[in-house]
């Protein structure tokens, strides 16, 4: 997928060979799927929601709950107290002691998917990780809603975002994402939409509503690639924008603003560390290491931290330090794991010890 270049615009490429014969069903599958949208819109009863109510949703299960605490804790430190709804495809995935001993005190509940959706349909068995938010969206008891990825990070407290303009003036805020949309242009025939060029937006990394033509508000300061010079990984993770102070500026009358030029340095609010995930029984460790050494991951910049006010990394490492070495036997994933802890411990003396 190539990155998003505002400037130029670049080809849709076309990978379906039978769209004649494929054209016509997914048309109908399309149109019934939106007309659906529009009429749980209209029953207000539909979704079980609390009126009034804010939360954060998210999902995990397997290697993704020692994430997902993290991610927990780093919101709590933020001083949100926003309650949290941790959905999971089914009883597989539930682990007891995180779910009933670990989240509760965190203000944190899990919800079983398989346990409200219809068996008959089997949805929970044929849903895939990334399928999983819909569903969690759809079922959250909360009428306001934070989306929270396991691994995106909050640096600051989220539960402004839910009051503020960018929010209540469409009802669906979207961050911007490292690519350009290459949506295959047959896509557009089949939603019977107007095809957009590729230089208008980058895509969306959870998906937008321009398929049922609702309005939303997208993020316009792009997103920024959070990596340390040294990192052994190419960007492992993303920077991403407050929508509060984008808004402003985006309503202002500086013409430049409103095309998405320079803008200058908008307040970051979350940081999606998704390559490596901050799991330090899969391959944190080991993606964290240079010439065989222990290192930063993020950016150490003057530029980077002004644009957060702290060192996020060394604050998500402090929280990764108290999962693994409190967690270390209770969870699932980590079973067969030994030294989780330990790990962690030589990494934060030998990169953050020093910097004291």
């Amino acid at each position: 997928m190539p990155p998003f270049d505002a400037v130029y615009e670049s080809p849709r490429e076309n990978l379906v060979y039978n769209f004649d014969e494929i054209c016509q069903p997914l048309q109908d599958a399309h149109d019934n799927f939106t007309l659906d949208i529009h009429t749980i819109a209209d029953n207000r009863n539909y979704r079980a929601y609390r009126n009034g109510t804010k939360g954060i949703v998210s999902a995990a299960g397997g290697h993704y709950m020692p994430t997902f605490v993290v991610t927990l804790r780093m919101l709590r430190r933020t001083g949100s107290t926003l309650p949290v709804e941790l959905f999971m495809r089914d009883y597989q995935e539930y682990e007891p002691y995180v779910c009933e001993v670990v989240l509760p005190p965190l203000n944190a509940r899990c919800i079983v998917l398989s346990e409200i959706l219809p068996v008959e349909r089997n949805y929970h068995d044929t849903t895939e990780d990334f399928q999983l938010k819909s569903f969690a969206i759809l079922f959250s008891s909360f009428e306001s809603i934070l989306w929270m990825d396991a691994d995106c990070i909050p640096v600051h407290d989220p539960a402004q975002l839910l009051t503020s303009k960018s929010f209540t003036s469409t009802g669906l805020v979207t961050w911007p994402d490292f690519w350009t949309n290459t949506a295959s242009p047959l896509y557009f025939q089949i939603s019977r939409q107007p095809e957009p060029p590729t230089n208008a937006r980058p895509a969306t990394e959870a998906g937008a509503a321009t398929a049922i033509g609702e309005e939303f508000y997208t993020v316009s300061e792009p997103i920024v690639d959070w990596s340390h010079p040294h990192a052994p990984t190419i960007r492992p993770a993303m920077l991403q924008a407050d929508p509060i102070e984008d808004y402003e500026r985006t309503r202002q009358e500086n013409p430049c603003v409103k095309d998405h030029c320079v803008t200058g340095s908008v307040r970051g609010f979350f940081i999606h560390a998704h390559d490596p995930e901050f799991n330090p029984g899969e391959v944190l460790l080991e993606k964290t290491l240079h010439n065989g050494k222990p290192t930063r991951i993020w950016t150490n910049s003057v530029d980077a931290l002004q644009r957060i006010g702290y060192d996020a990394e060394k604050v998500t490492w402090e929280e990764t330090k108290t999962v693994a070495c409190t967690l270390e036997h209770a969870l699932d994933s980590w079973k067969d794991r030994s030294g989780v802890c330990e790990g962690v411990k030589k990494h934060w003396d030998e990169v953050f010890t020093s910097e004291d």
